[in-house]
């Protein structure tokens, strides 16, 4: 592209900004009119982080990396408190009336559509975390959740089966420990699911077990989905979750 073509671009560019400053601008004074009729209520201003939720290290890392990205500090805040939670393990952990809850903080971010920079805030808590932690992998999973076997399948319990001892081609009545699955040694899992609302229409359908599982695993307890078939156990899992959503 040469020069003129690029100014034209960039012209172009401008008038639409333009245009759409003058359309927000007018629909706001139009809905501030109808309010001092009481035909309809004022715009509800836009809710504002109380400083006490700036506390302690989160509280650091939030205006650290405040002047340097255009992720809204809520969207940091969150996104922090989520992965260390997860990062954390199962050390950390409050009991109230006699049970455990681990140190697991499940957000969902709400906001525009690649305007309001949900997954830079998620981008810039990773790298901040990956310094810290070097040996933190995350094991993060980006598809959409479908099943309850599918989330415990990712923290699983190594597999094994009885099979019958034979001699000659035929059982001698004893059995032996097959090894099946090694399965997962580490069960930290950070979930990042960048349309939840599509999870929670799976969550809707009849006989789905994702809404169980997903229950269980907030809880920090064993995930043991009941099914005929290749069944999968995840004793002591946790599993810390980052959801994101569009706004209607």
């Amino acid at each position: 592209m040469n020069d003129d073509g690029l100014r034209k671009e960039l012209a172009a560019i401008t008038a639409k900004e333009k245009a759409r400053i003058l359309q927000d601008f007018t629909e706001d004074r139009f809905l501030n009119g109808l309010a001092q009729y009481g035909l309809l209520t004022p715009r509800e201003q836009w809710p504002t982080l109380d400083a006490a939720a700036l506390h302690g290290l989160a509280g650091d890392v939030v205006e650290l990396l405040r002047p340097h990205t255009e992720a809204d500090p809520v969207a940091l805040l969150a996104s922090f408190l989520a992965e260390v939670g997860a990062m954390l393990n199962r050390a950390p952990h409050l009991i109230l009336d006699g049970t455990v809850h681990p140190l697991l903080f499940w957000p969902v971010l709400v906001g525009q559509s690649s305007k309001s920079r949900k997954g830079t805030a998620g981008k810039r808590i990773e790298r901040l975390l990956a310094l810290a932690d070097p040996t933190w992998t995350r094991r993060e999973f980006r598809g959409t959740l479908s099943s309850g076997e599918g989330l415990a399948f990712a923290v699983r319990d190594a597999q094994y089966k009885e099979q019958p001892l034979m001699d000659k081609g035929r059982p001698t009545g004893e059995t032996v420990t097959i090894y099946v699955d090694s399965g997962v040694d580490d069960k930290r899992l950070f979930l990042v699911q960048a349309e939840f609302g599509a999870v929670l229409r799976i969550m809707a359908r009849e006989g789905n077990s994702l809404s169980g599982v997903l229950r269980d695993a907030w809880d920090g307890l064993t995930l043991a989905p009941m099914t005929k078939a290749n069944r999968v156990r995840a004793t002591d899992p946790h599993i810390g979750n980052r959801g994101a959503g569009h706004e209607r």
